[in-house]
C-alpha cells in the first residue's frame, strides 16, 4: 500500500487502522514511503516495510507512529526484488498480545 487514505480511522486524518496485515510500499518512480503532519497508524497484524520511510522536506514537526499490535514488524532486507531498506524515519512498536508478535525484524 502505497496510500494510506483507504484505512483513515472513523474518517480521522491523523489516525489510520486496519485488521489484518499492511505493506508499505513505495510510489510508483519514488524512492520512499514519504511522511508529513503527525499521523499514527495502528495495525492489528504484521507490517512489512519494502519500501525506506521518510519525513517530507522541511516539515520540522512531522511525527508518525507505527503499532502492530499482536503482529510483528519486518523490514525488507533485499529479497523478493526489493532493495534492501537504509532509512526509516517515525516511531515503531510491535506490542505482544496473546502470544502474538511482538518482533521487529
Amino acid at each position: 500500500m502505497s496510500d494510506l487514505n483507504s484505512i483513515r480511522y472513523n474518517g480521522n486524518s491523523r489516525i489510520y487502522a486496519l485488521k489484518g496485515d499492511l505493506t508499505v510500499n513505495c510510489k510508483s518512480g519514488k524512492k520512499y514511503f514519504e511522511m508529513s503532519g503527525v499521523k499514527t497508524v495502528i495495525v492489528q497484524g504484521n507490517i512489512i516495510f519494502n519500501c525506506n520511510t521518510q519525513y517530507k522536506a522541511n516539515d520540522y514537526g512531522a511525527s508518525w507512529a507505527w503499532i502492530a499490535q499482536g503482529g510483528n514488524i519486518s523490514i525488507n532486507n533485499g529479497t523478493n526484488g526489493y532493495k534492501a531498506l537504509t532509512r526509516l524515519e517515525g516511531v515503531y512498536a510491535a506490542i505482544r498480545e496473546n502470544s502474538n508478535g511482538g518482533d521487529l525484524n
